[in-house]
């Protein structure tokens, strides 16, 4: 009992008090204050009030073991008075709590029961005509179309042939039937596609059942955007009809929405870009009512070049052509001032150089196929001609075909106009 050290007096209230007794004094003023809340905190009750029984301090508080010593105590009371201002504090909390008006946007956000995110509702943005991406939203259920221009469309949805999604550069070439041509009520192809990025062209072909090419549309990046319409009868291409100014745009930094719609007239197909009228191309051979017609779609051209477009669906049906306005050709990009300088027959020459030794006259044919020519000759020297008919179709010719490749052979040609104009 000699070898414990004294305990320590310090000042509390004006008493001095050891640190024990300094403690049981502050436990006993917070065992007083929580009875005073509580009784507070209770209704007033109609019954006479109990006598007041002094109660141990080990009573107080339940779960306090009356064999702790009196530290012990104190850290457990104060434990279970912070638990039990905790569970008020929450209590509070969801009572008071004020009701917020909820984004609707971010309930489309939560998480859904099973775990998945709901989908985004996103609005189809509506661009002026010449933006990039188009801006054409369609629904293939209700048939309505709103076009990047303003323009909008209501479609019969039962005349779609086609709703499943076609690309070039992944699926096989296309084929769909486009069933009983009859110019009064069923006469009406519209297309909705797509340009990549990376297209320079694509070819629409509106066929007969014997391969007969009575529509052949091509539209295509050179030159600043142009459209080529030809037909192809008995294994031969007709005259180009070319329209310049092309509406479509090539080789933007974003994809490029259209719709192109051909509508079959008696006298030949008017041509529709997202709705406005762009030109005619006549008849080259007379269509029977009544006959199938079937929309081809390549992916490559007869050189093996990729024709690059997306279709997302195809409509077959019919739409009124009464009031079509009259197209305005707009002016030739080439120079016809010499155009009346050579012979009457105004017949050119165009001299082919570097042919193969194998090439023969069907190999140049379908190279020119989209120029008019009268015949094609080829010497035994590795060089040739062909005929053409006017100027434009030289410079055009000359520009577009020089350094060409022929299916099969590796050898680039060299295109030039002839010296002399053949007499």
């Amino acid at each position: 009992m000699g070898d414990e050290e004294p305990q320590q007096l310090q000042a509390h209230d004006g008493l001095f008090l050891t640190q024990q007794e300094i403690l049981l004094k502050k436990l006993y003023e917070e065992i007083n204050k929580l009875k005073q809340e509580k009784e507070a905190a209770e209704p007033l009750s109609v019954s006479a009030p109990k006598a007041a029984t002094p109660k141990a301090a080990t009573n107080v508080s339940p779960g306090v073991n009356s064999n702790m010593s009196a530290i012990e105590r104190v850290k457990a009371v104060m434990a279970a008075k912070a638990k039990q201002q905790t569970n008020q504090m929450t209590k509070s909390t969801i009572k008071t709590a004020p009701v917020k008006r909820t984004n609707p946007l971010a309930d489309l956000l939560k998480p859904s029961a099973s775990g998945h995110i709901a989908p985004v509702l996103k609005r189809a943005r509506m661009n002026g005509p010449n933006a990039t991406d188009g801006g054409n939203a369609i629904n293939n259920v209700t048939g309505e179309m709103r076009l990047g221009n303003g323009r909008g469309i209501q479609l019969p949805p039962e005349s779609f042939l086609r709703t499943e999604e076609w690309a070039s550069h992944r699926d096989e070439p296309l084929s769909v039937t486009l069933p009983a041509v009859v110019f009064r009520t069923n006469n009406t192809l519209i297309v909705n596609g797509t340009i990549p990025p990376s297209s320079c062209r694509f070819v629409l072909n509106l066929c007969t059942n014997d391969d007969t090419i009575v529509c052949h549309l091509n539209p295509r990046k050179m030159r600043g955007g142009q459209i080529l319409m030809n037909s192809f009868v008995e294994n031969r291409w007709g005259t180009s009809h070319i329209i310049h100014r092309c509406p479509l745009v090539f080789g933007s930094t974003a994809p490029f929405r259209f719709m192109l719609r051909i509508t079959i007239t008696p006298s030949g197909f008017a041509l529709f870009v997202d709705e406005v009228f762009v030109d005619e191309f006549k008849h080259q051979i007379p269509l029977r009512e009544g006959d199938d017609l079937v929309l081809k779609v390549p992916t490559k051209d007869e050189y093996g070049n990729p024709e690059v477009v997306v279709l997302h669906n195809v409509w077959w049906g019919h739409t009124d052509m009464t009031n079509a306005p009259t197209p305005v050709r707009p002016p030739p990009r080439y120079n016809t001032n010499h155009d009346n300088r050579g012979p009457h027959n105004n017949q050119y020459d165009v001299y082919v150089g570097n042919l193969p030794s194998e090439a023969n006259r069907s190999d140049l044919a379908r190279l020119f196929a989209d120029y008019s020519y009268d015949y094609i000759r080829i010497t035994q020297r590795g060089f040739g001609f062909v005929a053409l008919k006017n100027a434009q179709d030289v410079e055009r010719a000359v520009h577009d075909l020089d350094g060409a490749v022929l299916p099969g052979f590796t050898a680039q040609l060299k295109i030039s106009a002839a010296l002399t104009k053949r007499s």
